[in-house]
């Protein structure tokens, strides 16, 4: 449903509610533990269906081998073997025999060839410009280097066919004030760089300016190692192509992105390809914007974005992950809190075998088209709508939610949380196929809009317990034909399943019922087919159960309250 008002209301009760990659083993199911270490069971989709559901949805994830190249990721240098170069306050110095690859202007170091340089020492205002031809490769290893500048960049890659940073120690690079650009480009970072640049090794460079972005690449930029600490006053990483990250550590304390990746004429080629390494720490923007699909298959995020998931968004977007695209999560581990949307795409998000985390001041999971949740584990601490699109569909994992109104929402279009929100409703659809599923919502449980087709999995739904909402709600009809299912919440607007091949009640109660209640179901020998211990008030029920068959006698107590029935319609209603 169309929400009103939302950002007045999530301000005022926000504070009520707090994988190995694609290309693994078959994970057919997994396991986790609940809140009181019971060990549960999910089903998740298999390595080989997975690649099936992307294939139908013509998603083609890129492998490793097109990403990295085997010296991206095993450094082809040795100290012995580079040039040496020391800066000082006074000027560069390296031996003379060298003058061919290297030329020298005050703290000004040119390389006008490619080989391995190491690089030492410390200047206060210096600068490396690396100009060599388009098919030379350059090793700048940077040896405990301190290189600041007050009106330029400490690293500047004007051409060359690729560079590679090597840290070794403890390295800083600083921007002090403010550039004034030496030629046609615009310099606009503390390292810079017009062709290809991969960072590696397995030391760490501090990067600081209070202006300017971190690290701008205009071609792809490649992170396979080392330790990256940045603060900057506008975005951590920027690319014109791609970033790839295979290793590594990415800290943060920026204004603008964590990582950003502007369009290229061709979106296939502006997107972020994550298959380990570790990216956290603190974005007022975005913590990763992207032009094109983004695909994670391994590594860890733990990121803030914006104040956090507690604080009122403003005009500046403060989401997590974002783009036009699509996102594929594969793998790896994801922990957001954000002021806006945790994980954002207008067009296909997939989740397989991941371990995510969000606490989102806005949607949880927002995509305009389509949510796949294959298996993992998906924990939603908090979000106005936990899961958004126009069709949401779990087929495998462990998905916990808790939201401040829907708990599922299929919407269609835009967010609904846009102004210029346009619904499409006639063909949005809650698809419920396997997995776990628990929603805890203060709006409705959820809400399709359109159809709700259940078909296997375990579903527990906590919803409203005021009369405005309704644990689920449809426009279209309800099926289940698989799976165990109850929905509790209350009454006013709350409904059976319209169509059912197995059996499915719906239980009116005259009184309110307390957090803490057990319900239980029992067969006619006494046998318990289903029981649920209730976190939440509720005056109303629907339960649904394999176990549920036609013409057969059964017991249902609701705390003290005990019901027989015999089922004698596979939609079974009692009255109050």
């Amino acid at each position: 449903m169309i929400k009103k008002l939302r950002n007045i209301l999530l301000i005022l009760i926000v504070g009520l509610l707090v994988l190995a990659s694609c290309g693994g083993a078959d994970q057919p199911g997994d396991t986790s533990t609940d809140g009181e270490g019971n060990e549960e069971t999910y089903d998740s989709l298999s390595e080989s269906e997975v690649k099936e559901l992307l294939k139908n949805m013509s998603i083609t994830i890129p492998s490793s081998s097109e990403m990295f190249k085997n010296r991206d990721k095993n450094p082809e240098y040795t100290l012995k073997g580079s040039i040496e170069v020391v800066f000082s306050e006074t000027g560069v110095t390296f031996d003379q025999k060298y003058s061919k690859y290297l030329e020298a202007d005050g703290t000004t170091l040119k390389i006008k060839y490619g080989n391995s340089f190491n690089i030492s020492g410390s200047c206060s205002n210096g600068t490396i410009i690396v100009e060599t031809s388009k098919d030379e490769k350059t090793n700048l290893v940077l040896n405990n280097l301190n290189l600041k500048n007050s009106s330029f960049s400490p690293i500047y890659v004007k051409s060359a066919d690729k560079v590679f940073i090597i840290p070794i120690g403890d390295n800083t690079l600083e921007i002090t004030g403010v550039i004034s650009q030496i030629d046609s480009n615009t310099v606009n970072s503390v390292i810079f760089s017009k062709d290809d640049l991969t960072i590696q090794g397995e030391g760490k460079i501090s990067i600081t300016s209070n202006i300017y972005s971190g690290i701008v690449c205009k071609d792809d930029l490649k992170i396979t190692g080392g330790t990256l600490d940045i603060t900057s006053g506008a975005h951590a990483l920027e690319a014109n192509d791609t970033i790839r990250i295979s290793g590594g550590s990415i800290e943060v304390n920026v204004t603008k992105d964590a990582l950003h990746i502007n369009e290229n004429e061709n979106t296939s080629l502006s997107y972020l390809y994550m298959e380990g390494g570790k990216i956290c720490g603190h974005a007022k923007g975005d913590a990763i914007d992207a032009a094109g699909n983004i695909y994670i298959l391994g590594g860890e995020i733990d990121i803030r974005c914006g104040n956090g998931y507690s604080s009122a968004k403003d005009d500046t977007s403060t989401k997590g992950l974002r783009t036009p695209s699509n996102i594929v999560i594969c793998g790896g581990k994801i922990s957001i809190d954000s002021s806006d949307d945790s994980i954002h795409s207008a067009s296909n998000i997939v989740i397989y075998n991941s371990d995510i985390t969000v606490k989102s001041g806005d949607d949880a999971i927002h995509a305009d088209s389509q949510i796949v949740i294959a298996g993992g584990l998906v924990d939603i601490k908090n979000g106005y709508e936990g899961l958004e699109a126009l069709n949401v569909e779990i087929k495998g994992g462990k998905v916990t939610i808790n939201a401040i109104d829907d708990g599922i929402n299929a919407a269609g279009g835009v967010d609904t949380s846009s102004s210029d929100f346009k619904p499409t409703f006639e063909t949005s659809l809650i698809s419920i196929s396997g997995g776990y599923v628990y929603i805890n919502a203060m709006g409705d449980g959820i809400d399709a809009n359109k159809n709700i087709e259940i078909s296997g999995g375990k579903v527990f739904i906590e919803g409203p317990v005021n009369n405005s909402n309704s644990p689920v709600d449809f426009g279209g009809d309800a099926k289940i034909t698989g799976g165990t299912f109850i929905a509790i919440g209350s009454d006013a607007m709350a409904h059976n399943f319209t169509i059912a091949t197995q059996g499915s009640l719906f239980i009116p109660l005259e009184t309110t019922y307390e957090a803490g209640t057990v319900i239980s179901l029992k067969n006619s020998q006494g046998q318990e087919i289903f029981s649920y211990t209730t976190t939440k008030p509720f005056i109303s029920v629907v339960l649904s159960s394999p176990d549920l068959n036609i013409n057969e006698s059964y017991s249902i107590s609701i705390g003290d309250t005990v019901k027989n029935f015999t089922l004698t319609s596979i939609l079974y209603n009692f009255e109050r």
